[in-house]
């Protein structure tokens, strides 16, 4: 129907390769996120066995081909892995599962309030990790649940900090939020309605969609 989706909350390769017309990404992809965790983790922490706690499902998958993909890069594997179900908070197994092969790092892949369960259950078995996730997570959302058990966790993001006032995307940011709570999540939503009211802009006083899509496949902001 030729109906462009705009900004899809989402890092999946397949809204990407190959590059799909009508498809319009913001956010970086789960790939480029996890090959900047991986850098981070083997040349800042030194660390070389990491393994994954992932979904049981699409998510999952794309994130550990993305995990998978960036240790082969740098001659490591995916150390272990357990599995959870989707949405599940039952993840008592799993981490005693990877416990047993006492992994340097957990890569998660999963909702916050899982996170925040995985790691309540590691500490209850003295098993000492560190767990590390893509910005899916929502970092405030999982310092909300977990606290301070939240300390110590690495999260990627994919915006600015949200208290970044140096920079002049945030401070707009935080001028038309007129001081309601700002987080990742929501910067994302603003950079994105910002890009829509641009290309709107550009696609003329009376916009056809046809228009609207070209204005947004030439944007330069």
């Amino acid at each position: 129907a030729q109906v462009p989706y705009l900004f899809p909350f989402s890092g999946a390769e397949f809204l990407r390769t190959p590059v799909k017309p009508g498809v319009f990404n913001i956010r970086a992809s789960y790939i480029e996120e996890t090959e900047q965790l991986v850098e981070r983790i083997t040349a800042d922490l030194k660390l070389s066995k990491i393994a994954i706690l992932m979904q049981d499902d699409s998510f999952g998958e794309s994130v550990k081909s993305g995990l998978n993909g960036a240790l082969l890069k740098r001659n490591l594997k995916i150390y272990a892995q357990a599995r959870i179900q989707r949405n599940s908070l039952e993840v008592a197994e799993a981490i005693k599962t990877l416990q047993r092969t006492q992994p340097e790092a957990v890569f998660f892949v999963g909702t916050y309030k899982q996170l925040a369960a995985a790691i309540k259950q590691a500490k209850a078995l003295n098993f000492k990790t560190r767990f590390i996730s893509v910005s899916f997570i929502g970092s405030e959302r999982l310092i909300a649940v977990a606290g301070r058990d939240a300390d110590g966790v690495y999260i990627s993001q994919v915006v600015p900090s949200p208290n970044d006032a140096s920079c002049a995307l945030v401070q707009a940011y935080k001028e038309d939020m007129q001081g309601t709570d700002v987080d990742h999540a929501s910067l994302e939503g603003y950079i994105g309605a910002r890009v829509f009211i641009e290309a709107l802009r550009k696609a003329g006083a009376e916009p056809t969609r046809e228009a609207f899509i070209d204005a947004l496949e030439h944007l330069d902001m």
